[in-house]
């Protein structure tokens, strides 16, 4: 009897409601320690259904698809989001490689009992993925890539990040990093990659606060990182392993994407892929953050990609 009651109290008091539909998702998040991080994540949905692992990339993370997450459960998917360290709720070290953050990524799948998921890539979290690819392929059972890249032609860096990798980099992470100045910035990023208006106080404080304990300063060494010679490095090698791939993929891209191309990178993907034309789908309606501008569209396009 007193063993049935903990169990009552432990759920009550941590287990979420996988049907929440709310879109703020840091009362549902969770975190576990593996290799000294920290990794916040989100695990929503039944727990025997079709895994989905959403990636994010600069300067967001989980919170990015806070509206597609509902969409996804709706479906019968257990959905996960991931903050990578650095990012929102995980922790915020010196920065880490792109390989030490896929490897992180496995081992929270691994901790979570999940050994093949369908997977969702956008921005940084597409760089992340093409690691992961790299270092086993065969824990992805279908990929969705979401504006992001693995080639130069076709991508114009954000000037947030340009700014951070120059000299006026620290001083520009410590605005970030300001309250005043912060919010202000992180909202004209934003704004910068949505087809619509991203003036929501609410959603600014949402992707700003964890620029207050940190990732201010991480991204700091990440861009010096990015555009020092990771990016010089590596997109070589990740078109080489999009080449070898042989798992289905689909391309969804906001068409007004002012980083990368619509009429160029897909196009690549498609292509190192052989996916085709008819891998690609383009969202008129939506810019660099998609999950922002079509949340709902979104999430049927990837239940439709799964599905067939």
């Amino acid at each position: 009897m007193k063993l049935l009651i903990v169990l009552m109290f432990f759920c009550l008091s941590s287990c979420s409601d996988d049907s929440d539909p709310s879109g703020n998702l840091t009362g549902n998040s969770d975190s576990i320690s593996i290799e000294g991080h920290t990794i916040a994540f989100v695990d929503q949905g039944p727990r025997d259904g079709e895994p989905i692992l959403l990636t994010h990339g600069i300067p967001t993370s989980s919170e990015l698809y806070r509206d597609v997450i509902p969409h996804l459960v709706s479906k019968g998917y257990r959905v996960i989001a991931n903050d990578f360290v650095g990012y929102g709720n995980s922790s915020k070290p010196e920065r880490i490689t792109l390989e030490e953050q896929a490897k992180l990524l496995i081992n929270l799948m691994d901790t979570l009992g999940i050994e093949t998921w369908n997977h969702v890539s956008h921005d940084l979290g597409g760089l992340i993925t093409w690691e992961l690819l790299g270092i086993d392929d065969s824990r992805i059972k279908k990929l969705v890539i979401l504006n992001t890249t693995a080639y130069f032609d076709g991508l114009t860096p954000p000037e947030f990040m340009l700014t951070l990798a120059g000299e006026e980099g620290e001083s520009f992470a410590e605005s970030l990093a300001n309250p005043e100045t912060g919010k202000v910035l992180i909202g004209e990023i934003m704004d910068s990659g949505t087809s619509r208006s991203f003036n929501d106080i609410d959603d600014i404080e949402l992707f700003w606060k964890p620029f207050e304990t940190g990732t201010a300063t991480y991204l700091l060494q990440e861009a010096r990182a990015l555009f020092g010679g990771v990016l010089q490095e590596r997109l070589p090698i990740y078109s080489d392993t999009l080449k070898r791939l042989n798992v289905p993929a689909v391309v969804i891209w906001g068409s007004q994407d002012p980083f990368i191309s619509f009429d160029v990178v897909p196009q690549f993907f498609a292509e190192d892929l052989g996916i085709g034309a008819d891998g690609i789908i383009g969202f008129d309606d939506a810019s660099h953050f998609i999950q922002e501008d079509q949340p709902a569209k979104l999430a049927e396009s990837i239940d439709n990609f799964i599905k067939r």
